[in-house]
This record gives C-alpha cells, structure tokens and sequence, in this order.
C-alpha cells in the first residue's frame, strides 16, 4: 500500500467503456506522471463492460503505480471524481 508520502502526484481518471481509448490514453498519461516524480494514477471504472473491465485489471496487475476502483453501478463521471475518490 502506497503512502502520502511517497506520493507527488495523483491523477483521478473516471473511465466508462473506454476500450477503445484506454491503452493509448493510458500509455500517455503514464508517461506524463512518470516524469512528474512519484505519480499514482487513480482509474474509477463505473460499472463498464467487461472488455474495458479486463484492460483496466491488466493495467493494476503491472504494479503500484495505478489503483482501480470500480463501482458497483453506473453513477456518472462527477460520482467517479468526487463520491468514490473521497
């Protein structure tokens, strides 16, 4: 588990069936972070389909620097950055 203070950056990125722009987005904003010093890189799946689901756990699987949160149904983009990253 990461701690506040091995943190500089936290990106919070809502994601709603995203498979065809996720990989991309995804190489993107990791490099972004990665030159920023210690980023954390924060994906809120809202209740996706399955394919986006199974990028997203690939993406967990490469090691710390991203976390996933997935809702239990769909409840908007403003729920993904401010309910369930609170």
């Amino acid at each position: 588990m990461k701690r506040c203070a091995d943190i500089d950056l936290t990106v919070v990125v809502p994601v709603w069936n995203g498979k065809e722009r996720l990989p991309r987005s995804i190489e993107t904003l990791v490099a972004f972070a990665e030159a920023r010093g210690r980023p954390e890189l924060l994906f809120v799946d809202d209740h996706s389909e399955p394919e986006t689901a199974a990028i997203l756990e690939q993406l967990c699987a490469g090691g710390d620097l991203v976390t996933v949160l997935r809702n239990d149904r769909n409840r908007g983009k403003g729920y993904g950055v401010h309910g369930q990253s609170a």
